[in-house]
């Protein structure tokens, strides 16, 4: 669980720092790259809260996933593998919480970035970086 915690960390760290480059972008009035930026940012972000469900969902359907994927017994007792589970739910989201806080606005840079790209297209004739 600490590979894929420190993982999420790791995503969530870029997610941030392409943010920023999106947010600089658009502040340079760049907005063909804002745009790009801030896509890959949302759907990042709205992958890694998939990935996050998509992989509880599998530890709690299966024992034996579980078992492997956070290193207790099948036959442990069950307050043990309740505190395991409960603090890899608590480590992951943790990690993965900069990603999903980097959705948000980013989503809103996009649509921002677009509309601006849009108007600035309609007025040179489709001419603009």
């Amino acid at each position: 669980m600490l590979t894929f915690a420190r993982l999420l960390g790791y995503v969530g760290y870029a997610a941030l720092a392409a943010l920023m480059a999106g947010v600089v972008a658009a502040g340079l009035r760049r907005w063909s790259v804002a745009v790009v930026i801030s896509r890959t940012v949302s759907v990042c972000g709205l992958g890694v809260i998939a990935l996050v469900v998509s992989v509880f969902l599998l530890i709690l359907v299966s024992p034996q996933v579980a078992s492997s994927f956070l290193s207790f017994s099948v036959d442990a007792d069950p307050s043990q593998k309740a505190r395991v589970l409960a603090q890899a739910i608590s480590e992951t989201m943790n990690c993965a919480a900069f990603a999903s806080l980097a959705a948000l606005p980013s989503l809103l840079l996009w649509i921002v970035a677009r509309r601006r790209l849009r108007s600035a297209q309609g007025d040179a004739g489709g001419r603009v970086q």
